[in-house]
């Protein structure tokens, strides 16, 4: 088993999702629906659109000019629930559309770019945050949440890195560090790594692990490809042999968390493949054995790349 050196540069992972409108409403469409942006570096503002060719496309099918507004907002105004282990982000000044206000010609599309800006701050390191770009119709409103009524949302998934100093910060309520650990490892052959946790809040935390597969209404979210090293999401059978049995974490305190597993016999060399272990933490129970709940959620992802026998 090797571990692989991560890239130090940013990366983004794309997936169009199909988006289902009522007929009449047919050509409000925004893509792409979901979109997964790693390794942002708190203090060094990112234009998607220049750096990386990133950008919303909006297209109107119809015969007449279309009057949008494309805005940041945050999951919580227009989403029900979202991908687990990903917090609202915490500031909506941090993210800038090239534009709000679309008039779009009959049969074409305006693609708008988004420039990211996340103060360099140690609570911003090692973050998974989740924001909400909104199409809806006519003009934005004067202050800059856009018009009542019908729209359709994109989910954008963020990942910062993780402090240099990582020996002092583990940032967010659930610190880990990593975050993400690369494998090399041949067929039939078993791996382990260890997760460090830190509990960030100023009470202790009963965390109960799981394995994690993507679910939003019912529905799984498969990531076809990550463009930054083309793994894909085991989604049935796990390759992993850890015992998912809860934990404490203590205020300040690290914890490590070790995560085991084998290869199958059968997996073929040069494919990759990721497993998520999703982390809920709940506060101590109280008198009475009554537990409050905690809304703290993180999740460790072990990619896993397969070599050849005998590399």
């Amino acid at each position: 088993m090797k571990k692989c050196r991560g890239t130090p540069v940013l990366l983004a992972a794309l997936v169009l999702l199909p988006l289902v409108w009522p007929r009449e409403v047919q050509a409000l469409g925004l893509g792409p629906g979901l979109a997964k942006i790693e390794n942002i570096r708190p203090g060094e503002p990112i234009d998607l659109k220049k750096q990386y060719k990133f950008v919303y496309f909006v297209p109107n099918d119809t015969n007449e000019e279309q009057v949008l507004n494309l805005t940041c907002v945050k999951p919580s105004m227009v989403l029900k629930d979202w991908e687990a282990g990903y917090e609202e982000v915490p500031d909506l000044k941090w993210f800038r559309l090239e534009k709000n206000n679309l008039v779009i010609p009959a049969h074409s599309q305006e693609d708008v770019g988004l420039i990211i800006d996340v103060p360099d701050k140690l609570e911003n390191y090692n973050r998974k945050w989740l924001l909400a770009i909104r199409l809806g119709m006519g003009s934005v409103s004067g202050s800059g949440t856009g018009s009542v009524g019908l729209a359709v949302v994109a989910r954008l998934q963020l990942e910062t890195v993780p402090s240099v100093d990582a020996g002092t910060d583990l940032g967010g309520p659930i610190g880990t560090l990593p975050s993400a650990t690369d494998l090399e490892v041949a067929p039939g052959e078993r791996f382990s790594t260890t997760f460090v946790l830190r509990d960030n809040l100023a009470e202790k935390l009963v965390c109960m692990p799981e394995r994690l597969v993507q679910v939003v209404n019912n529905e799984e979210i498969k990531f076809d490809r990550y463009v930054s090293n083309q793994c894909k999401e085991l989604l049935k059978e796990s390759w992993l042999e850890t015992k998912y049995e809860p934990f404490t974490l203590k205020p300040g305190k690290d914890t490590k968390y070790k995560i085991t597993g084998r290869v199958p016999v059968g997996a073929k060399p040069g494919e990759k493949w990721e497993e998520m272990v999703f982390i809920r933490g709940d506060k101590e129970q109280t008198a009475g054995n009554e537990k409050t709940a905690c809304p703290i959620r993180t999740f460790l992802r072990v990619r896993l790349s397969i070599k050849a026998p005998g590399q």
